[in-house]
This record gives C-alpha cells, sequence and structure tokens, in this order.
C-alpha cells in the first residue's frame, strides 16, 4: 500500500515538474519573440533610421531609452498597436554619436527589455555612386513586392537606355551588397533599343509572372523586399549604375506597388535619391492590378 501511494506521489511529481518546464519553456519563448530592431535609411545626403518593437502586450505602451555614453538619457513613451508592435521612423537622424535604443515592454509573461544600437548620422549617409561608366544605362523602375503573383514569380526591375544607339548587355553583370550574382548572357546579345525602357525580370513567361513582357530573364539573383541594392557593372567591371533601396524609410515600401523613378529625373545620380521615386500610380493592366509602367515612361511623382 505505502509503496502504491509513493510512486503514485512520484507521478504527481513528475507531472508537476514537466508542467513547469513546460511554463518554462513557453516564458522563454513569449519572451523571446520580445524585440526592438534597427534599420538604417538610404539616402545620399540625410541619415535615417526606423526602431520596430514587437512582442509586447496589445495596446499597451513601451518606454524607448535613448542613450549616449556620459549624457543624461532621453526616454519616450510609445504606444504599441493591436500586434503588441510599433514601426518608429526617423529620416532626420543628426546624432554625432552612438545611440543605444533601449525598449521596455510589458510581454504576455512580464516585462522586458530589448536594446539595439544607432550608428552615428556621419557613418550612416550613403556617398553618391562613383560612376565609373558613361551612365548611358539607368534603373528605373523596380517591383521588388508585387502581390498579384508571387516574388519568385512577379519580381522585375526596368532600365532605360539613354543613348542614341543600341547597347549589347551580353557580359554585363547584376550584383548587390550581398551574395547575388548573375552575368547577362544570350544566345545572340541582349540588346537594348536605343532610347527605350527593357525589363529584366526573374520569370519571363507571361502566362505566370502577370502578364509582364520580359526582355531578360536572370538568375541567382533578387529583390529584398526590405533594402536592398541593384548594381549593373559593364563587362570591365565598370559601374555603371546603382540603385539602393530601403525599407520605407526614405523610399517608397508599398506592396504590390513598383518603385518608380520621377519620368523627369531619369538619370544614374538622380536615382540615387528616395525621394525621387514614388509608388507606381496607375494599374499594369485590366488583368493585373498590381501597380506598375514597365518598358514605358513612368509617372511623374506627385
Amino acid at each position: 500500500m505505502q509503496r502504491g501511494l509513493w510512486m503514485a506521489a512520484l507521478a504527481v511529481a513528475a507531472m508537476a515538474a514537466g508542467a513547469r518546464a513546460q511554463e518554462i519553456e513557453l516564458e522563454e519563448r513569449l519572451q523571446s519573440e520580445a524585440s526592438v530592431t534597427v534599420e538604417l535609411g538610404r539616402s545620399p545626403s540625410r541619415a535615417g533610421f526606423a526602431i520596430d518593437i514587437a512582442g509586447g502586450m496589445p495596446f499597451s505602451h513601451a518606454l524607448l531609452s535613448l542613450e549616449v555614453e556620459g549624457l543624461p538619457a532621453v526616454q519616450h513613451l510609445v504606444g504599441l498597436d493591436e500586434n503588441g508592435a510599433k514601426r518608429i521612423l526617423e529620416r532626420n537622424h543628426t546624432f554625432e554619436h552612438d545611440v543605444t535604443v533601449r525598449c521596455t515592454l510589458n510581454t504576455p509573461n512580464g516585462r522586458v527589455t530589448r536594446s539595439a544600437l544607432v550608428p552615428a548620422a556621419s557613418t550612416t549617409i550613403q556617398p553618391p555612386a562613383t560612376l565609373l561608366g558613361p551612365g548611358d544605362i539607368v534603373i528605373t523602375e523596380v517591383m521588388k513586392d508585387p502581390s498579384f503573383v508571387t516574388d519568385a514569380n512577379g519580381e522585375w526591375f526596368e532600365i532605360r537606355n539613354q543613348t542614341n544607339h543600341a547597347i549589347d548587355l551580353e557580359g554585363w553583370v547584376l550584383s548587390d551588397a550581398g551574395t547575388n550574382l548573375h552575368t547577362i548572357h544570350g544566345p545572340n546579345g541582349v540588346i537594348v533599343p536605343p532610347r527605350s525602357y527593357f525589363v529584366l525580370g526573374i520569370n519571363s513567361n507571361p502566362a505566370t509572372n502577370g502578364g509582364i513582357t520580359v526582355g531578360y530573364k536572370y538568375s541567382s539573383f533578387a529583390l529584398g523586399n526590405g533594402a536592398d541594392e541593384i548594381r549593373i557593372s559593364d563587362p570591365l567591371g565598370n559601374l555603371i549604375d546603382v540603385v539602393a533601396y530601403d525599407d520605407g524609410i526614405f523610399w517608397p515600401d508599398d506592396a504590390g506597388k513598383s518603385i518608380s523613378l520621377d519620368r523627369a529625373l531619369v538619370d544614374p545620380l538622380a536615382n540615387d535619391d528616395g525621394t525621387n521615386w514614388c509608388s507606381a500610380l496607375a494599374a499594369i493592366s485590366s488583368f493585373n492590378t498590381d501597380f506598375g509602367t514597365p518598358r514605358v515612361a513612368n509617372n511623374i511623382c506627385p
């Protein structure tokens, strides 16, 4: 009898231990979901950043503390949305020193503090690209986040040949600041007619890419929905044009809409600045309800 009671007690203890382990695991998971991250903006002349808070209680508040060594902390109380999240944009970043962003928020399992770093403004301003080539090819439109079809089927970007002669892109290279790299190759070259727009895309089949006429299909190259780069270099490695966009700080960022360079500013330096771009203003077609103007002149931005 005593042995039976002893075994039952052990079983109850084991169940309690298991339940406590599950509680600890849940607590760690909930707390691990709380986060504060910093993303830097991209602009030739201005510094900016975004602070993303996540994992808090819905409609609660988070305490942001901006701390620079040797100076008093500056604190802000920030309201969170129905998902316990908040995105804060700062487009006029002028801090002369690195700033620690410390965020304290209430989670479903208690108060949590997370931190991230905002680099000094002088280290985040993007210098203008040094154009080693003639700038005859200009990037004018980018569909990085289509909605009508998936990214894997519907990403594309547009370039314009600014010259009065055809340009063969054979041997030119597409790259970004990461690992994406693609060398352009076609059996008969890749010809961009004079004074015309030309689309390069991840999928050249109009039946699956949203009805887009793609002049060249690339591989090993993708357009990030957040911050990313498109670099175009000639076969000798000369940088012809580059566009480095961010995640909605200085650049447009609307799902289902291409980012479109103002048609009056088709220039390899003007397209470095996100303020010269806007989200496309018209649907691609009656079939494809995403917004964009592939292979034709863009809108004038509002």
